[in-house]
């Protein structure tokens, strides 16, 4: 009787070059705990939004055990990927010409801190300068030199990098509400970002000002020393 060896070849979890986009990301799921890298929480976050990008609470449900610091940086890190789809998509109708000014409603006008002082930038730029500076940041050597463990300290910084870049969404709901309808159907991404917020108390509730039913089974009521930071740096 002939036996016939089966040769196991590894599943690579990468998209190879010439893949069809209909054909990305086709890959079986991993188990967590059989991810074997210091990337496996992204991977892990990542293909929890492919497997349903509209399930907040399986989204961003950490898995047991895991670091709550490192899970947020990580959540934070994903938002301000998938955001430069939306900074894309501004470009279009989004300009030094037609807003002037960062702002969503009249209430605020927000000053860009890319600068030296503190100063107005159009809302575009406003944009891309946030983004820039949050990539930056959440990219330093000297805040999160691991991906493993995370400073107290430095995680104390995510919550400044939330209420800058909440910004742009508010921005494009309240001044390009077809272009925001349009994104938000796709991806989710504003009412996941509110469900974050809110779930790990990164931002004052009254400062999250897009209208989002889904996040609110995860509302969770921030502290006074919160609300009072978020009021300080409504404007910068």
């Amino acid at each position: 009787m002939a036996f016939v060896d089966v040769v196991q070849h590894p599943i690579i979890r990468r998209n190879r070059p010439g893949t069809k986009a209909k054909d990305m990301y086709k890959w079986p799921d991993e188990p967590f705990e059989e991810m074997d890298s210091t990337l496996a929480v992204q991977q892990y976050i990542q293909q929890q939004i492919r497997a349903d990008y509209t399930n907040l609470n399986g989204i961003l449900e950490p898995p047991e055990g895991q670091d709550e610091g490192v899970w947020k940086y990580e959540h934070l890190r994903q938002f301000c990927m998938e955001l430069n789809g939306i900074a894309v998509k501004l470009q279009n109708e989004c300009s030094p010409a037609t807003c002037t000014q960062m702002t969503a409603t009249e209430q605020w006008i927000f000053l860009c801190a890319a600068h030296k002082t503190p100063k107005e930038c159009p809302a575009i730029d406003y944009t891309r300068h946030t983004l820039d500076g949050a990539a930056s940041l959440l990219n330093s050597n000297k805040y999160f030199p691991s991906r493993v463990s995370i400073k107290e300290s430095s995680v104390a910084k995510l919550g400044s990098v939330c209420r800058r870049v909440y910004r742009i969404f508010s921005h494009a709901y309240f001044h390009h509400k077809t272009l925001y309808d349009e994104f938000e159907n796709e991806t989710h991404l504003c009412s996941r970002f509110t469900a974050f917020v809110l779930k790990y108390d990164l931002m004052a509730k009254e400062n999250l000002i897009v209208p989002i039913e889904d996040a609110k089974t995860l509302t969770r009521k921030p502290s006074e020393d919160e609300n009072t930071a978020d009021h300080e740096e409504s404007d910068a």
